[in-house]
């Protein structure tokens, strides 16, 4: 049970990532994440890992709070893209 807790809250904050960065963003979210979602792909792509292991290994290597929060929600978009203005 703690390990599907766990995961739950996971997926939480990846989704409370999105979130922040739609609303810091506001109209210009689409654009403001594309660098980040080509990014995030092209190193999942480039490593041969998931994109979730992909962003969560870059934002280490970044180590930067805001930078991971956009690398986490772009992720998210490459993994369940939500439609603009939504």
């Amino acid at each position: 049970m703690q390990t599907a807790e766990k995961a739950i809250g996971t997926v939480n904050r990846l989704y409370e990532a999105r979130n922040t960065c739609r609303t810091l963003s506001r109209a210009m979210y689409q654009i403001d994440i594309e660098p980040f979602k080509r990014a995030v792909q092209a190193f999942a792509d480039d490593k041969g890992v998931s994109v979730l292991s992909a962003a969560t290994t870059m934002a280490k290597e970044i180590g930067d709070p805001v930078a991971t929060l956009w690398i986490m929600a772009a992720a998210v978009e490459i993994l369940e893209p939500e439609e603009s203005g939504v």
